[in-house]
Order: C-alpha cells, then sequence, then structure tokens
C-alpha cells in the first residue's frame, strides 16, 4: 500500500474532493452513524490521537466532509478541521502534480475512476519514490 505522497498532491487531492463533497446532502444512515461517533467522543477532554481516530472513524462510515456535517460536529460542540492551508511556495502547485495524477484527478472528479485506473495510480505512486506521509484516495463500496 502506499503511504506516502507530497503535501501539494495532498491539497489537491482535497481541494477536488472538498469543491465537489461540500454540496452533497448526508443520507439519513450517514447522519446517525455520524451521531453514534460523535456520542464516544467528551468533547472537553479529546486528545489529538482520538481526533484522529474520530475521523477515521467518520471516513470508514462513508461521511463526506460536507457543510452538513460540519453544522452537525458544530452543534455537538466539535469543531470540524480546517481544510490544508494553502501553499506559500511561489511555484504552482499544478506544476507540481504529475501528469498521471492530474489524469486521475480529472477521471475522478469526471466519476469515471475505475479499479484498473487505481491500481495503476498506486503503482504510479510507488515508482516514483515520495516519502511524504499523507492520505490518498477514500474507496467507497
Amino acid at each position: 500500500m502506499v503511504s506516502s505522497i507530497s503535501s501539494s498532491l495532498t491539497q489537491a487531492l482535497y481541494q477536488s474532493q472538498s469543491s465537489t463533497s461540500s454540496s452533497t446532502s448526508l443520507t439519513d444512515d450517514q447522519k446517525s452513524a455520524l451521531e453514534e461517533i460523535l456520542e464516544k467522543y467528551d468533547v472537553e477532554n479529546m486528545t489529538d490521537e482520538e481526533k484522529q481516530t474520530m475521523m477515521d472513524e467518520m471516513k470508514s462510515a462513508g461521511i463526506p466532509m460536507t457543510d452538513e456535517t460540519k453544522e452537525i460536529m458544530d452543534s455537538a460542540g466539535f469543531t470540524p478541521p480546517p481544510p490544508p492551508e494553502e501553499s506559500t511556495e511561489t511555484e504552482s502547485t499544478e506544476e507540481e502534480i504529475p501528469d498521471y495524477l492530474q489524469d486521475f484527478i480529472a477521471k475522478q472528479q469526471a466519476g469515471e475512476v475505475t479499479q484498473e485506473d487505481i491500481d495503476t495510480l498506486v503503482q504510479q505512486l510507488q515508482a516514483s519514490g515520495e516519502t511524504v506521509p499523507g492520505a490518498l484516495i477514500d474507496t467507497k463500496v
């Protein structure tokens, strides 16, 4: 499994994901799952590890970070994490992203990603030798 990717690539994936998911409504099942997850944690005494665990649980439950998710979390006393900060580098992020990843992101935004595309991307990322840890892709079944 690929466990590393540069921060600029992570930021690009987050931006492409957040632009499509922020307007999506949660299903009743997602709302119930989110509320159950939030009930497990004490907002006043959470460690960073518990915060990460909670976010991982939300991801595993297929709960996207939408405006509605943020509202539910806020009403329960949780402050959703901010998106990654914009890069202060003078170079364009798009110039730093390899062509194969730009192609994959375009397919993902168009909803045309296949399992073969994912497998190929993983192979290309492994071959690239990236060394900065980060998240890559969430897959839904």
